[in-house]
């Protein structure tokens, strides 16, 4: 529930080493529901992060001791523990359903959620993008980088309507 964190402290009884634990609070942000001392019992009982729809305090702690956290924003207000909430079930976070044992991927540019029945096609896919990637870098020198890209050919901005002086 927004503005509670009554079902984290019960949820942080029931992670396994190498969970994420995951937080739906429909993007309110006007109440932190996790902080430093909740992230420290979470990454000793073995979590890799929390991820959550909403906001969390003690940024810099957080940052310093080296646990994750993708949150919406960070705001220092604390919040209740008197508000009840449901565990392990199919919630959504940032729009995006996620069910308990969904493969979730952060870094600094954000959070994916892989659906664990879609993993393999989608591990695939990764893949195949990666390889192209680095097949790109090998092959990118300054003179590629220089060269327009074949989409911004003047024909192609002039059929856009724009217009090059």
């Amino acid at each position: 529930m927004p503005g509670c964190n009554l079902m984290t402290h019960k949820a942080l009884h029931l992670v396994k080493p190498g969970d994420i634990v995951v937080i739906d609070l429909n993007g309110d942000t006007r109440t932190a529901v996790a902080g430093f001392f909740m992230a420290r019992k979470a990454q000793s009982l073995g979590v890799e992060a929390f991820v959550i729809d909403g906001a969390c305090r003690d940024k810099m702690e957080i940052k310093e001791m080296n646990f994750q956290a993708y949150v919406r924003a960070w705001n220092p207000n604390g919040p209740s523990k008197d508000k009840p909430g449901d565990i392990n079930l199919a919630i959504q976070c940032g729009g995006v359903v996620v069910e308990p044992g969904d493969i979730i991927v952060g870094d600094d540019d954000g959070v994916v959620i892989v659906p664990l029945a879609l993993a393999p096609k989608i591990l695939q896919k990764a893949k195949e993008i990666f390889e192209r990637e680095e097949k790109g870098k090998e092959e990118t020198d300054l003179s590629v980088i220089q060269r327009m890209p074949s989409y911004v050919t003047y024909e192609n901005l002039k059929n856009m309507g724009i217009e090059i002086k």
